[in-house]
C-alpha cells in the first residue's frame, strides 16, 4: 500500500511538473507572440534607465493626461481619447511594465509611479499645465501627482477614484498584498492568464480589435507581473497619498461616481473628494459600473470639457453636486 501511494504521489508530482513547464513555454510563447503582432502606437520616452510608452493626440492647451486603473493600460482610455482629442491635447500611457512600456526597477509604489510619469512628461517635451484624469488607481495617482507637482497642473477629473481613506475601510490589504505576491509568482506559468478579468465595461464603447489588443497585452507576463506588483505595494500607495494631503485651491475638479453599486462608504469617499478643490462638481453615473469611461464615455468627455473649458477661462465655479 505504501508503495501504490508512493507511486501516485510520484506520478503526480511528475505530471505537475510537466504541467508547468508546457504552461511556462506557452505563456513565454504567447507574450512574446503579442509583443511582436502589436506594434506601439505612440513613442517610447526614457525615464532613467527604462523607457515608457506615450501616445498623444490632437492639439491645444491644456494637454489633458490620462492615467489607467489597476491593472489598465492606454487602451483602457480609448473610448473618450479620440473625442477628448477634438478640442484639445490628450497623451495616455503605460504605466512600466504594462503593455508597451518597459518594466521598472523601482517598487510598484504610488511615489514611484508618480516620479516615472512627471519624467515621461518633462522629457517628452509636452508643456505644463495639464488635466489630469485618473480612474481607480489612477485616480490615487493622480492625487499624488497634484500634491507632489502643483505647478503642473490645471484641472482635475477623477472617475470613481480609489482614496487614500480606504485603508482604514473594510478591504483586506494584506490579502490583496499575499495574492499580489502569489499572482507574481505565478505569472511565467500562465495560470494568472486563466484569472485575470478581462477589460470591463459595456464592450460597444470600443472596438473589438482594441479590446482584443488590451486583452492580449494584459495577459503578457510582464503586465501580471506588474499587476501583482501594484497590489502588492497597494498599502504603500494609500500611505503615500494620505501621507502627501492635497489641494488643488480653485483649481477646477470634476468627480464622478458610479452609481450601481452605490455602497455607503464608497459615495462617502467620493463626496470627501470634492473636497479637494472649492470649485469641484460631483455627478454619479447612474447607468455605470466602475468602469464609467466604458458604461457611458460620453459622461467623461463632458466632464473632461467642463474641467478644460473652465482652466482656460478661469470660471468661477461654486461646488455642487450634479442631478
Amino acid at each position: 500500500m505504501a508503495k501504490f501511494i508512493g507511486r501516485v504521489c510520484l506520478w503526480g508530482g511528475s505530471a505537475l511538473v510537466v504541467v508547468l513547464l508546457c504552461g511556462t513555454l506557452l505563456q513565454w510563447s504567447l507574450s512574446n507572440g503579442t509583443a511582436r503582432r502589436l506594434a506601439a502606437p505612440g513613442m517610447k520616452i526614457d525615464v532613467g534607465g527604462h523607457r515608457l510608452h506615450l501616445r498623444c493626440q490632437g492639439s491645444g492647451t491644456p494637454t489633458v493626461v490620462f492615467e489607467a486603473g489597476l491593472p489598465g493600460s492606454s487602451l483602457a482610455w480609448a473610448s473618450v481619447s479620440g473625442e477628448v482629442a477634438s478640442f484639445t491635447t490628450t497623451c495616455s500611457y503605460d504605466r512600466a511594465g504594462y503593455a508597451w512600456s518597459e518594466p521598472s526597477p523601482a517598487a510598484r509604489s504610488a511615489g514611484n509611479i508618480v516620479r516615472e510619469l512627471h519624467l515621461l512628461l518633462r522629457n517628452s517635451g509636452i508643456a505644463a499645465p495639464f488635466v489630469l484624469v485618473g480612474h481607480s488607481f489612477g485616480g490615487l495617482l493622480m492625487q499624488l501627482y497634484a500634491s507632489q507637482y502643483p505647478d503642473d497642473v490645471a484641472g482635475m477629473v477623477l472617475v470613481d477614484s480609489s482614496h487614500s481613506g480606504l485603508a482604514h475601510q473594510s478591504i483586506d490589504l494584506d490579502r490583496i498584498a499575499t495574492i499580489g505576491r502569489t499572482v507574481g509568482i505565478l505569472a511565467p506559468t500562465g495560470i494568472p492568464r486563466f484569472l485575470f478579468p478581462l477589460p470591463a465595461g459595456d464592450p460597444a464603447s470600443r472596438e473589438d480589435s482594441v479590446r482584443a489588443a488590451e486583452t492580449a497585452l494584459m495577459k503578457t507576463t510582464k503586465s501580471v507581473r506588474t499587476a501583482a506588483a501594484e497590489m502588492a505595494a497597494l498599502r504603500t500607495s494609500l500611505q503615500e497619498v494620505a501621507a502627501s494631503p492635497l489641494s488643488l485651491g480653485n483649481k477646477p475638479l470634476y468627480v464622478l461616481s458610479e452609481g450601481r453599486r452605490r455602497a455607503e462608504f464608497w459615495l462617502e469617499l467620493q463626496e470627501d473628494l470634492t473636497g479637494l478643490s472649492t470649485a469641484s462638481e460631483w455627478r454619479i453615473a447612474e447607468r455605470s459600473g466602475h468602469f464609467i469611461h466604458h458604461d457611458q464615455p460620453e459622461l467623461v468627455i463632458e466632464a473632461v470639457r467642463t474641467v478644460v473649458r473652465r482652466s482656460r477661462s478661469d470660471e468661477t465655479v461654486v461646488s455642487g453636486t450634479i442631478p
